[in-house]
């Protein structure tokens, strides 16, 4: 006779096992060497016999000769023994025929099996009792699937319902239930709902503690709407709730953040009257937290109060983290203190919620200190507690202190995960002034100690990098994450573009943009902004304009930033009328503009020095509400320098100083050049020593602003010392400085000084512009390179500007279109 049963303990799809009748055994022949034909490993086969002899021992004792210590210890090595057995059905079959263990012993058998998960040995012991015709009654298989259901093994536990049924024996509810443990043990959602239906099917009663045990199943695998539905059901077939069925399904909806559901619950269950507990309120208060209503969050803890139920731990450390996620660290704080005077400990849990809660609200300091109480308290902190303690470090800025307390977790006994990692290397310097060292070592620490890196990692990573604009060490960290299978989300693509865009590599922001888009992640305004401004810097206004237009296409809205943007690209290349249609149309979207925005028009209009335009832009911006900067200030004396209007620069440098704005060295440059323009030299050198006077220190810029207008007035000699003040103050002078003086000298007749600024010139890498070529084309010039001093560099001329084709061309290198 044989008997399918399941042999895959764990098996979704369990494979049938075949149980085998032993072979007949010649009388008086050995055991061992009954089964050497069968099976050739001397250690199995001494395995089996241990088995056999052991079973023969138990079963001719009683239930209370197993209690002794010594038959306890057999009794022990008995299960085994045949546990071992188990691995081959003839072995096990032979076990159990050679001994003839009695009834009693094969139900305890049994049992003690469903505690090991030896569901083999199950199925092979229940099929010998089959055999043996040993009666076995309601009672009887109902133990048996209990021992099979306690532990989770719900394959054998449902088997065993199966023969139970096909023996004729009437299934108990208590049974069916045991099965429905068994699946919400093993978090089985869909067979525990499918055994429901058959328990419906059969007859068997079902009670709230089946709908209990299939909504448990449910919920743990966070199936709300399952567990919903399962609700519905049981209401249909007129089964009340009980208050653990209730709990489970609040519960449930609080995970799943529906807390207008979680709330109907609480009606029904009121309405049946069953009457709310600590934890149904806990569950409402979690549900209230993760859906964001930390209001009615507090509502529910006035409700349970009103109602006799007392809060416990849980349920004030589960309302200190809803305030936590709405910000509201005043009221946990104060929450916490009405806390300990109900005479409640906080746990860690409470304490980590209270200290995150005074982290994200940029109160370090206090996150510190409750940190420093928990402790004093004699609260063991946990690795969540440290990450909100090196979360608070960071927050407060005090890196170095965030990565005292990440080197000290192992002596702790704790190793940081990738949550701790990414943190401390997002917090790792990365100025163009600092190498990365730290945040790569980190990063090389976190995979010798075998934590993973993931997404997360590697963009904190590339945000380092970003800090420095090394763009191409962070594209490298892309192709890591392709190697290692790691794919790339949105942040990775914005901060890979912005760290291009920072490294003024308008073809490698270009590059990633597209490649994005290739890999199936959409960009959004994030994205759109950064690669805008790629093409600013690059003055691609062409290339930012269809860019701009491609992403209202596809109905990505752009922010203050992206108008900015793009108004600036077409700005600094000039281009006035476009930058004003795109600063109307943004107003017309509903977009307020910013000082970007404002000092971006501004800009435009220095090109073609429309001097009313800027100064009109200007009040408006005031007039808005818009507090004007320094910079645009700058901007508005650039349109006015370049308009000519040398006095009314110097009368708005008035008004400047009346609204409080200090003027720094572009605004002193703008004025000087001013005077170069108009030929006057008095009020230039006036500017540069009231520059000084107000402490500002003059850069190249400039020195070479001075120069010039002193060059432009004819002004040599004074011209020559400004030069040598340069020098002094340890400036490296530019082509542009090393041009002009050049320029100077050949006004001025002093060749033998024109040489030697164009051999030093030559000598620091720079080339001569066309004056200078001019000059070098003179006499002179000529006699200066019949000395020897050939090969010069010239400077190639040309208008310097990129046609639409060019900017296409630049943007995808391949030849095919940016934005097809």
């Amino acid at each position: 006779a044989s008997v399918s049963l399941y042999s895959a303990a764990f098996s979704m799809k369990p494979q049938p096992l075949t149980i085998v009748r032993p072979q007949a055994r010649q009388p008086g022949a050995p055991f061992v060497a009954a089964m050497a034909a069968t099976f050739q490993t001397p250690q199995r086969l001494q395995t089996m016999h241990q088995a056999s002899t052991l079973v023969s021992e138990v079963t001719n004792d009683n239930s209370q000769s197993r209690s002794n210590p010594f038959k306890q210890e057999r009794w022990t090595e008995t299960l085994n023994q045949l546990m071992q057995s188990a691995q081959s059905p003839e072995a096990i079959a032979e076990v159990l025929a050679t001994s003839g263990p009695k009834k009693s012993v094969c139900m305890d058998l049994i049992v003690e099996l469903g505690k090991r998960r030896g569901h083999k040995a199950i199925a092979q012991v229940v099929a010998y009792m089959q055999r043996s015709q040993m009666e076995m009654s309601p009672k009887d298989w109902n133990k048996m699937v209990k021992a099979s259901s306690k532990y989770g093994s719900w394959q054998v536990a449902l088997q065993l319902f199966d023969l139970m049924q096909e023996s004729n024996v009437k299934p108990m509810e208590v049974t069916a239930n045991s099965v429905l443990r068994a699946c919400s043990t093993s978090r089985k959602c869909e067979k525990a709902v499918e055994f429901l239906d058959r328990m419906k099917k059969d007859g068997i009663p079902v009670s709230a503690q089946s709908y209990g045990y299939v909504i448990s199943a449910c919920r743990r695998t966070g199936q709300c709407s399952t567990v919903l539905e399962l609700y519905d059901g049981m209401k249909a077939d007129g089964v009340s709730g009980n208050i653990i069925a209730y709990n489970m399904l609040i519960s449930t909806c609080s995970k799943a953040r529906k807390l207008d559901d979680a709330k109907q619950l609480l009606e029904d269950m009121k309405a049946t009257g069953v009457q709310p507990d600590v934890i149904t309120y806990t569950a409402l208060i979690g549900a209230a937290g993760r859906a964001g209503e930390w209001q009615e969050a507090l509502g529910f803890l006035n409700q349970m109060q009103a109602a006799g139920v007392a809060p416990n731990l849980y349920t004030y450390s589960s309302l200190i983290s809803a305030l936590r996620n709405a910000g509201q660290w005043e009221k946990a704080v104060r929450l916490h203190e009405t806390m300990v005077q109900d005479g409640l400990t906080p746990n860690v849990v409470t304490y980590s919620a209270l200290i995150s809660a005074c982290e994200q609200a940029g109160q370090w300091e206090k996150a510190v200190a409750l940190f420093e109480q928990m402790t004093g308290q004699g609260v063991k902190p946990d690795l969540v507690a440290y990450s909100a303690l090196i979360a608070a470090y960071i927050r407060g800025g005090k890196t170095d202190k965030a990565i005292e307390v990440f080197r000290r977790l192992p002596d702790r006994g704790l190793a940081p995960d990738a949550f701790i990692y990414n943190a401390i290397i997002s917090a790792c310097p990365g100025s163009p002034d600092e190498e990365p060292t730290l945040a790569e070592g980190i990063f090389a620490d976190m995979k010798k100690a075998g934590v993973k890196p993931d997404v997360t990692t590697f963009n904190s990573l590339i945000s380092v990098y970003e800090k420095g604009a090394r763009w191409e060490k962070a594209l490298s960290l892309r192709e890591e994450m392709n190697a290692t299978g790691i794919k790339p989300d949105i942040y990775t693509y914005n901060t890979l573009i912005s760290v291009c865009e920072k490294g003024n590599q308008f073809h490698a922001a270009i590059g990633v943009f597209n490649a994005m888009q290739r890999n199936g992640v959409e960009p959004d305004v994030v994205t759109y902004s950064a690669v805008i401004s790629a093409c600013e810097k690059a003055q691609r206004w062409q290339v930012a304009l269809r860019i701009f237009n491609n992403m209202r296409e596809k109905n990505v809205e752009p922010n203050v930033i992206t108008w900015s943007a793009v108004i600036s690209a077409c700005g600094r290349a000039g281009q006035w009328t476009y930058a004003l249609h795109l600063y109307q149309d943004m107003l017309r979207s509903g977009k307020k503009p910013n000082i970007f925005t404002y000092t971006a028009v501004i800009d435009s209009f220095e090109k073609e020095g429309i001097w009313e335009r800027a100064l009109g832009m200007y009040d408006d911006m005031q007039q808005n509400g818009v507090k004007p900067t320094i910079v645009t200030a700058n901007a508005v004396v650039s349109v006015l320098r370049s308009a000519g209007k040398r006095q009314l620069a110097y009368h708005f440098l008035q008004q400047m100083k009346k609204q409080g704005l200090k003027p720094d060295v572009i605004t002193y440059t703008n004025l000087i050049r001013a005077c170069e323009k108009d030929r006057v030299w008095e009020p230039a050198v006036a500017s540069f020593d009231e520059m000084q006077a107000n402490g500002v220190k003059p850069d190249v810029m400039a020195y070479n602003a001075i120069i010039s207008a002193l060059l432009e007035s004819g002004q040599i000699t004074l011209g020559l010392k400004y030069f040598d003040e340069l020098q002094a103050a340890g400036l490296q002078p530019d082509a542009f400085t090393y041009n002009i003086m050049i320029n100077m000298c050949e006004r001025g007749g002093q060749w033998e000084q024109a040489c030697v600024f164009l051999e030093d010139m030559q000598d620091r890498g720079f080339r001569p512009d066309q004056n200078s070529v001019t000059w070098l084309s003179s006499a002179k010039g000529q006699d200066w390179l019949a000395g020897g001093r050939r090969g010069l560099r010239i400077q190639p001329f040309g208008s310097g500007r990129t046609t639409a084709e060019e900017a296409w061309s630049m943007a995808n290198p391949g030849g095919e279109r940016v934005l097809d």
